[in-house]
């Protein structure tokens, strides 16, 4: 794509309502349910593994949704910002306000990394899902370890969002999910990793999809250009895209909070495979009534 087309998409954005509408909220869209289809891409593999590690998965996925809803909800606020810019023809001010939002999304993946690594045994505990702790701890640490990559991915989407580019966004967000489905068997049986192969392949496969979006960027061919020559933080700029993005991320957060205590009450009826069967209802067989005791 040249830097012309780029600016095609802008002015087809700009001067259609109906395009905008879809430019903006399509790749968005896109977006969760590429963050569905890996956890049951992962959830469908870790299957074959047994009922515990279909159990560990189940349990522990909340945390994923919030790693992946960091992402999404700055860069929502990104796409926000930058779009009214944009419309007003405030490019350096729209060019700025990228640059912006990714030192602030890599500051907040540094601060959220260790928050998530030590809550994880916590909320493992509270949801009495101990007997699966290990499991849990397999599968989820390559993806918190993976926020950085995670949260990038999601304001690149937005970005790509905010000047039209809509194919790009949910191109880049289609290799993620394809990368995944492919690296999971491969990780998982051929180099026989287990859980952690599961994990590892969702952190892989986002490395790669944010490096394609970035790459977009470095090339020039894209309307937005980023260049971190003489950055200087403008506390503006950044409070405009939070003001948008706090409460998205707040309320994906709390969302994944209110999953974890249903598993509360899952775990406490049913034992952790009883959060197995509450989650993936499509299973192919019903555990033998000997299992459920």
């Amino acid at each position: 794509m040249s830097a012309e087309d780029a600016t095609r998409d802008l002015k087809v954005m700009l001067g259609d309502p109906r395009t905008a509408v879809l430019a903006m909220s399509g790749p968005l869209i896109v977006s969760f349910l590429v963050v569905q289809i890996n956890s049951f891409a992962d959830t469908t593999w870790c299957s074959l593994l047994g009922l515990d590690p279909s159990s560990a998965v189940s349990t522990i996925s909340p945390v994923y949704w919030i790693v992946s809803g960091l992402g999404a909800s700055i860069g929502v606020g990104a796409a926000t910002a930058i779009a009214r810019r944009l419309g007003r023809g405030e490019k350096a001010d729209a060019d700025s306000l990228a640059v912006q939002t990714m030192v602030v999304s890599v500051i907040i993946s540094l601060v959220a990394t260790p928050i998530l690594w030590l809550a994880q045994d916590p909320l493992i505990y509270m949801m009495g899902a101990d007997d699966v702790r290990d499991l849990c701890r397999e599968y989820i640490d390559p993806i918190v370890l993976g926020t950085l990559p995670m949260v990038i991915n999601g304001v690149v989407s937005g970005i790509l969002r905010s000047e039209g580019a809509a194919k790009h966004s949910t191109a880049m967000l289609l290799v993620a999910a394809v990368l995944n489905i492919v690296l999971d068997p491969i990780l998982m049986f051929g180099l026989d990793m287990g859980l952690a192969g599961a994990g590892w392949a969702t952190t892989i496969a986002t490395v790669i999809s944010t490096c394609v979006g970035l790459w977009w960027y470095a090339r020039g061919s894209m309307y937005l250009s980023m260049s971190f020559r003489g950055f200087r933080p403008r506390l503006d700029l950044i409070k405009e895209v939070l003001f948008v993005g706090i409460p998205r991320a707040t309320e994906t957060t709390l969302i994944s909070l209110m999953s974890m205590i249903q598993r509360i009450f899952v775990i406490a009826c049913g034992g952790t495979l009883g959060a197995a069967l509450y989650n993936i209802p499509w299973r192919r067989s019903s555990p033998r009534r000997s299992d459920l005791r």
